[in-house]
């Protein structure tokens, strides 16, 4: 009748019950540095897609010419028609005529 068994049989139930409560805490552990690991790349790839962006490119004053068929001009033998694009708009510019 002195066996902790027979006073309390919640007793046997304590060394699993710490053991739970300490591998739940781990895992909370453990998901927490995985979440934040997670959102940190998604943060940085975030963050190289953007710089990749044309538009990003062009707000920066630079500008990209296509011709009629929307090809990106490359060289400056460029056709008698092209598109210059800026970040804010599309200028047609035809060979001969005045940019304004």
């Amino acid at each position: 009748a002195d066996h902790p068994f027979f006073r309390d049989p919640a007793y046997l139930l304590t060394p699993y019950e710490t053991r739970w409560n300490h591998l739940a805490e781990r895992w909370d552990r453990v998901w927490q540095t995985y979440t934040t690991a997670h959102t940190h790349r998604q943060q940085l790839l975030a963050t190289r897609l953007a710089a990749l962006d044309p538009t990003a490119i062009l707000a920066r004053g630079y500008a990209y010419v296509t011709d009629a068929a929307g090809h990106v001009v490359t060289a400056a033998n460029a056709p008698a028609t092209v598109h210059i694009h800026w970040h804010d708009g599309i200028r047609t510019y035809t060979q001969g005529d005045e940019m304004v």
